[in-house]
């Protein structure tokens, strides 16, 4: 079993020096509409973050919490990735940040003693590559005040499939056959192989080579993934959902009904629907949560394969993942012609001896393929609920 205070994300960043979480904010009105536009899905408008004691866990080099500085928010920042610590305090001497609304905590969020409870608490990013989650969702929940908010990121299997499932395996097929060994080496591979996949999201913001470093290389995805499910199994009663991205989430109770089980409706409704994070721009439509539950099981399948082929490069299991896809792709006519499109272009590339860079990055249905992550905004219970 592994141990528990193992952190892929820190582990790796460290091993190579990296923090590749950077953004581009060169249109820094774009960047802020961006920001803006999650929040406020999340429930949580600008305004809201005007004078508010904010936690950042895991804030990177701090492009995002520029946005949160220029609403007004004062900043606890805590990051443990001494490259990612650097690039922060460098940033924000280069935009002259009043020294005086933030704070750096370079450790981990587990080490961290607080003086006092926060307005808002935010982990974007890290908690479904982590071993702890529960462990830190405990911690988050506990810093957060009476009517405050927490916000963090939801992954699983399905969500991941195409972004570092998929493509971390066609990765790892062409690392082998061209023959790239160092970090370094691998990276300029990867990205040169996935430069125009990344370019087909219209609005992605960050660099190929940091895409490529986190997504494809970074041993975050073999830890246990959490959906919206498990984590509001891990916040626990005292915390209601507040708001989504997406949003595919009906309440139609009466507000005065207080004994209405919002929790539960969300849950129910996810395992209906959660399928609809495996590509984005998909249709709404609702599957029996035993076939989502079959899926996610097959996902789950080849992320194993996966790791048993990086464990083991020598391992020749081309047509087990073969295998595996074309069993993904039979089960998945009802969901998304475009997933089957973006399949079939994959065995193909697992099928040619001669796979180079140049084949993957012309796979056009495959290079428009990604999935979806789910932000959740959850307020703790101002109200104790008998």
């Amino acid at each position: 079993m592994q141990d528990k205070s193992y952190n892929p994300y820190i582990e790796f960043y460290d091993e190579n020096k990296i923090s590749p979480v950077s953004q581009d904010i060169s249109d820094f009105n774009k960047h802020m509409l961006r920001r803006e536009q999650l929040y406020r899905y999340l429930g949580l408008p600008a305004m809201a973050f005007a004078d508010k004691r904010v936690m950042e866990i895991g804030p990177g080099g701090g492009y995002n919490s520029l946005c949160l500085l220029e609403w007004g928010a004062r900043l606890d920042l805590i990051e443990p990735n001494p490259t990612a610590q650097t690039e922060l305090e460098a940033l924000f001497n280069e935009r002259h940040i009043n020294p005086d609304r933030w704070s750096l905590y370079k450790m981990r969020i587990e080490e961290y003693i607080p003086d006092g409870l926060f307005d808002i608490v935010i982990a974007e990013g890290f908690l479904p590559g982590v071993i702890n989650q529960q462990e830190i969702i405990e911690r988050i929940a506990h810093l957060v005040k009476k009517g405050g908010v927490a916000a963090v990121t939801c992954l699983d299997e399905i969500s991941r499939f195409f972004d570092s499932i998929l493509r971390r395996a066609i990765g790892l097929y062409l690392i082998q056959q061209q023959q790239a060994v160092s970090f370094a080496e691998k990276v300029d591979l990867l990205s040169r192989a996935f430069a125009k996949h990344l370019a087909s999201l219209k609005y992605s913001s960050r660099p190929i080579r940091d895409w490529a470093a986190d997504n494809l290389l970074n041993p975050d995805i073999y830890s246990e993934q959490m959906s919206i499910e498990e984590c509001l199994a891990y916040f626990g009663n005292d915390f209601e959902v507040l708001g989504t991205s997406p949003d595919f989430f009906c309440n139609t109770n009466w507000y005065k009904n207080i004994d209405y089980n919002g929790r539960e409706s969300i849950i129910e409704q996810f395992r209906c629907k959660r399928h609809l994070l495996m590509m984005s721009g998909m249709e709404e439509s609702v599957n029996e949560p035993a076939t989502n539950r079959k899926l996610l099981d097959k996902c789950r399948k080849m992320k194993q394969l996966v790791k048993r082929w990086e464990d083991d490069p020598a391992r020749m299991v081309v047509n087990e993942a073969i295998s595996i896809l074309e069993d993904i792709n039979s089960n998945t006519g009802n969901i998304d012609k475009r997933v089957n499109q973006a399949i079939a272009e994959a065995i193909t590339l697992f099928g040619d001896p001669d796979i180079d860079e140049n084949k993957v990055a012309q796979a056009g249905s495959l290079g428009s393929a990604f999935g979806k992550t789910m932000y959740v905004s959850l307020t703790r219970r101002f109200t104790d609920k008998n």
